[in-house]
């Protein structure tokens, strides 16, 4: 045995070692080939070293381990919120079997309400009963909890929380002349600035952190000295999606950048910050963007990423929203599921035993870096243009436009695969119930219909639209997967094609394989489908074309094979291979079906 440490053993490999084995391997272009560009305004290595974090500007100041965060009993302790409709019909019982079995705080949502409802009953409803379980209520819903506050007979000194109004202006959610309601005029409301808003429009997340920089900044400048008054609480409330470790890099960003917008304000009055890095209020929240309508059981996975994201990230709150897209589903495990997906990052995850678990992570501390630079580089193209308004009118609608499209864009070729939806999707999955339509609170008091771009962004929407026409249709359609031929061939392009025509929620017939091409027009006739799919190689598909073209079958053919195995495309309604548009192919497909 010896005390000498292990690193001796294992000397370092310079990084130039590295880079002559990337350049052997891929080229003397092999950091532009290992570059990553997602679309969230910066691009990252594939790797980083010790030298490449150690200058970097929030490293050396130290704002990292216990400085990111308050102390307290434990050192990465945070909140758990649950999210509840605000017209459930059995609203009270479900915040009380929310606070006697995990959650430390209750958010109602007036979100997707409809305006008939007597919500103001319900809210109070929602505050009687939390406090009954000496628990605090946030009333969610932006635009709709606005016009519900106006007109509800609450007053300045109700326990109550709500977002900042300046996003919700900015972002035409809320008229720019519309009267802020009396309770949010109160001197001692505190900055809860609502940064989901830019996230569920689909923009890059230097370009949410920048607009979340400029609400705040609003808000500051609305409140003058009064925001630096003691203990008026500062907080910032951020969608979280599945770019795992984006979403933690943002979090720490958005801890160190708030506290320079802070800086310039307390200059500004001539007062002394009281804002620092620790002091920020994170209160995280899982998106909706990425969950799917079918499938709803995989947005289980993602809000457990998602939840993991945030509290790595630091923050203080978290919400985790249901597995149904529709938060007005009354799956009967929904609340409980949410709930506990926290309960066990906590206490099976320990995840709140180490302060700013991503501390020292060359990769984490990199893109920290890149993403604050890269928001605060837009925070001032904000502040230059006169502030949120004007910069919104000038840029913000075609920046929202144009990620939008490109974030369909990756779904529909799948670029990026949305399990359930673009990749693995499950054909079994029922039609879930749609709601329909109602004027919202916000419509009926601001007369006021949020434009398009605005709208929030679901990445599977395209898929759903396509799948809810098919599942329309009585009876339910049926594809014949055919594998035909060589065994590895047939079989790679039989799970190919499956994960293709399944998307659709087509009633699959799905053997093991032909070994004959004889056998497999036998089954066609079989079985009678409303698609069949050829899986073969190369060769076998052409002679299985040449036996059974498409005018002799009383069904849409496919051929899961690249253009170059058949050159007639006569031949086949359809081909599917990598490279393809997937959505537009589905969507030619549904065409035929007639749905």
């Amino acid at each position: 045995m010896t005390d000498a440490p292990l690193s001796l053993n294992f000397p370092l490999t310079p990084a130039e070692d590295w880079h002559d084995r990337l350049r052997h391997d891929l080229g003397d272009d092999f950091m532009e080939t290992l570059t990553w560009q997602p679309l969230e305004g910066i691009d990252l290595r594939a790797f980083y070293r010790r030298a490449d974090t150690e200058a970097l500007p929030h490293v050396q100041k130290g704002i990292s381990g216990r400085g990111m965060r308050q102390s307290g009993p434990a050192a990465n302790e945070w909140t758990i919120a649950q999210r509840l409709p605000l017209d459930a019909p059995n609203l009270a019982d479900r915040i009380n079997a929310a606070c006697t079995s995990g959650a430390d705080r209750i958010v109602v949502t007036a979100a997707g309400t409809d305006a008939s409802a007597d919500l103001s009953a319900a809210l109070r409803t929602a505050l009687d009963t939390a406090a009954h379980h000496d628990t605090e209520v946030h009333l969610d819903g932006g635009a709709d909890a606005w016009a519900m506050v106006a007109e509800s007979d609450l007053d300045a000194d109700t326990p109550l929380t709500y977002a900042d109004p300046h996003l919700l202006r900015a972002m035409r959610h809320v008229p720019a002349e519309a009267e802020l309601p009396a309770p949010l005029r109160r001197p001692a409301h505190p900055i809860i600035v609502d940064a989901r808003l830019p996230h569920n429009t689909g923009l890059p997340m230097a370009d949410e952190l920048a607009l979340t920089l400029g609400s705040w900044s609003q808000a500051l400048a609305t409140q003058g000295a009064d925001a630096f008054s003691a203990g008026l609480p500062h907080r910032v409330l951020v969608a979280v999606d599945t770019s795992y470790f984006l979403e933690i890099a943002k979090l720490r960003a958005l801890r160190f950048l708030l506290p320079q917008v802070a800086q310039a304000y307390a200059e500004m009055h001539d007062t002394e910050p009281v804002l620092s890095t620790s002091e920020v209020t994170l209160y995280a929240e899982t998106s909706p963007r990425s969950h799917t309508l079918f499938d709803p059981h995989a947005n289980l996975l993602r809000a457990a990423t998602q939840g993991a994201s945030a509290v790595i990230g630091g923050v203080e709150q978290l919400t985790v929203q249901p597995f149904r897209r529709d938060a007005h589903d009354e799956a009967p495990n929904a609340d409980r599921l949410a709930r506990n997906t926290q309960l066990i990052l906590k206490h099976e995850a320990h995840l709140h035993r180490v302060a700013d678990p991503a501390a020292g992570a060359y990769y984490l501390e990199q893109a920290t870096h890149r993403l604050a630079e890269a928001a605060w580089s837009r925070f001032q193209q904000i502040e230059d243009a006169g502030g949120l308004p004007s910069w919104a009118d000038d840029f913000l609608q075609t920046r929202v436009r144009i990620t939008r499209e490109e974030r369909r864009m990756r779904i529909a070729t799948r670029t990026d695969v949305l399990v359930g939806t673009n990749h693995y999707p499950d054909p079994d999955t029922p039609v879930p119930p749609q709601k329909t339509p109602s004027e919202s609170p916000a419509q009926q008091h601001f007369n006021h219909q949020p434009p398009a771009w605005v709208q929030p962004l679901s990445l599977s929407e395209g898929y759903d639209v396509l799948r809810l026409r098919v599942q329309q249709l009585e009876p339910r359609p049926t594809a014949l997967i055919a594998p035909v031929g060589t065994p590895s061939m047939r079989s790679a392009r039989a799970t190919f094609a499956r994960n293709i025509v399944g998307c659709l929620g087509l009633r699959l017939i799905e053997p093991l394989g032909y070994d004959s091409i004889d056998a497999a027009i036998d089954a066609v006739h079989e079985h009678t489908p409303d698609v069949v799919v050829w899986c073969a190689d190369d060769d076998t598909l052409t002679a299985l074309l040449d036996r059974a073209p498409t005018n002799t079958l009383d069904a849409i053919t496919i051929a899961a094979a690249p253009p170059k195995a058949v050159p007639d495309a006569q031949t086949v309604d359809l081909l599917l291979h990598r490279g393809a548009p997937t959505l537009q192919r589905l969507h030619q497909l549904v065409e035929r079906l007639g749905a």
